[in-house]
């Protein structure tokens, strides 16, 4: 079913975006960073400039060194995310195979997060979702492997994906409630060699943070991500701006909203997890509650591990809206919390021994029918669902390349390697058209976040780098393409329908920055405040 799937889409990219490509503009970003990893030996998306902007470092090492065995960026690209995809399958397959000991689930439940959303689409996507999901599941299995050892290794194989979604830090707590509940319930009777494990799993997420946090500092200065405070700074259309983040109260000292940061941000991530887990696969989504409550319970080896999925699954998007400065929980394809797809199933197939039900029977009136026909219903509606993100995603392909690949095309037919390059995606044009860009976000270019929070507008800093094009989505910066002289529009690349892309129309604009400096905006067009990115879907890796 897997491969039927990969098939259809490809063929749908085909037929709808007439070559390959990626859903999202960020895939190209991780490929730059790969690439001058690999070619230079550095951190960095401008090649000479090292960078923190990588939320994923390890994702680009992976792709890097897949390159070195494929030949191609893309495809090597590829070779890692279908890989991780495939693996997260066979990984449901196993647990459940080796902790229910019944080969009838283990198989039907491997083939729902198969085909289920996102699975097949994030194993084209480029992006870091696939690793950290089958990196995730992993740990998992070790966890509920039984034995000490096995949860010490379960826990550093989930510290590690902190390389792959810095978020994933919150897994942390969520450990040392499961430990809570193994000394409560005194399922391990050495409380002396329980001690020392719990002082092991936070020395090695210690180890884990720091070392991170010590990898960015050492490139650029920075602890985190300067995508953090590019967040903190952008507004999006898909989170009302009074709902910040933790990060963005404190980078803002908008205390004021920091109830609503602490209290209602978690519950509305929760709430829309639901939301996505329904959509993903309703009829499990009835059965949750009560598999989660029966798998709780579990005292053999594998309840450590039924535990950790439970809390994972549950606790992930409540902890995470404590670190994540914006954003909503399924924005851009689910890429920020896939692993809780392959979570969910695993957690109500591996409940079937006690439950006899994928789903709640005072709801659907499903305890009847034999496991086999609960389990294609719900595959069924699982492959419907994901047929439908499948079609997005297949748009959101046509989209990049209609729009900043060609774009990428342009420049480098248009520019020389000397050439500086403003841009606001600059994922594709970045890697494609191999000029120097500026990123009027912020993702690389740390100094422009100041320049905003400090009231500065996009066309003052411009105007002192003095970049040879501006590529714009208007309605991002709609003061700067008010401007009234010294912007010349040199083309604009539109897409039909846009269904990913920030704005319908992608400009370019050659500035005469003589004249620019004397410009004035058409007060038709004058927009108060910051040129900040506004209502941008560009994704911050």
């Amino acid at each position: 079913m897997f491969l039927l799937g990969s098939v259809a889409y490809w063929l749908s990219v085909g037929l709808v975006a007439g070559r390959e490509g990626f859903p999202l503009d960020d895939a190209f970003i991780h490929l730059q960073f790969a690439r001058n990893l690999l070619e230079n030996g550095e951190m960095a998306f401008n090649a000479g400039a090292p960078s923190s902007g990588c939320t994923a470092p390890g994702f680009a090492g992976l792709v890097a060194v897949a390159q070195m065995f494929v030949g191609d960026w893309i495809r090597a690209s590829f070779a890692v995310t279908l890989l991780a995809s495939l693996g997260t399958a066979l990984l449901v397959h196993r647990i459940l195979r080796r902790w229910t000991n019944d080969a009838d689930v283990a198989r039907w439940g491997g083939l729902v997060v198969a085909i289920a959303c996102p699975t097949i689409i994030q194993a084209f996507s480029g992006m870091e979702s696939a690793v950290y999901s089958f990196i995730c599941l992993l740990a998992v299995a070790a966890y509920g492997a039984g034995g000490r050892r096995m949860r010490l290794a379960g826990s550093l194989l989930l510290a590690s994906c902190i390389w792959f979604r810095p978020e994933f830090l919150v897994g942390c707590p969520l450990l040392f409630v499961e430990w809570m509940w193994r000394r409560y319930k005194r399922f391990d009777g050495d409380q002396k060699a329980t001690f020392v494990e719990i002082l092991w799993m936070l020395g090695t997420w210690s180890g884990m943070a720091a070392t991170y946090a010590g990898f960015h500092y050492r490139i650029d200065g920075h602890f985190v991500p300067t995508t953090f405070a590019a967040k903190a700074v952008a507004h999006f259309a898909l989170r009302p701006h009074w709902l910040e983040g933790l990060p963005a109260i404190v980078r803002h000292g908008n205390w004021d909203s920091l109830p609503l940061a602490l209290i209602v941000l978690p519950i509305v991530n929760l709430l829309v997890m639901g939301v996505g887990l329904f959509t993903v696969c309703a009829p499990l989504a009835f059965g949750l509650e009560a598999s989660a409550k029966r798998m709780w319970r579990v005292e053999e080896s594998s309840g450590a591990g039924w535990r950790l999925a439970i809390l994972l699954l549950s606790g992930y998007p409540l902890a995470r809206a404590f670190v994540d400065p914006a954003g909503t929980l399924w924005y851009q394809g689910q890429r920020y919390f896939a692993h809780l797809t392959p979570l969910f199933v695993l957690i109500v197939f591996g409940a079937w021994p006690m439950t006899r039900s994928l789903v709640a029977g005072s709801r659907w009136n499903w305890t009847q029918r034999p496991f086999r026909s609960q389990a294609r219903m719900a595959a069924v509606w699982a492959g419907a669902a994901s047929t439908i993100a499948g079609i997005v995603a297949v748009c959101s392909v046509k989209n990049i390349n209609d729009m900043q690949v060609s774009t990428a095309h342009w420049i480098r037919e248009n520019s020389t390697e000397a050439d500086l390059i403003a841009v606001n995606d600059i994922g594709a044009i970045g890697f494609l058209s191999g000029r120097r860009v500026l990123d009027t976000v912020g993702l690389v270019e740390p100094a422009i976040t100041e320049h905003y929070l400090n009231g500065g507008k996009l066309s003052n800093y411009l105007a002192d780098q003095q970049p040879r094009y501006v590529v714009i989505f208007p309605t991002w910066y709609p003061e700067f393409a008010s401007i009234d002289q010294g912007l010349q529009r040199r083309t604009a690349f539109t897409t039909t329908p846009n269904v990913v892309c920030g704005g319908d129309e992608l400009v370019v604009y050659e500035p005469d920055w003589p004249r620019f400096a004397g410009a004035t905006v058409r007060p038709s067009e004058n927009v108060s405040g910051a040129d900040a990115a506004v209502g941008h879907a560009q994704s911050l890796p």
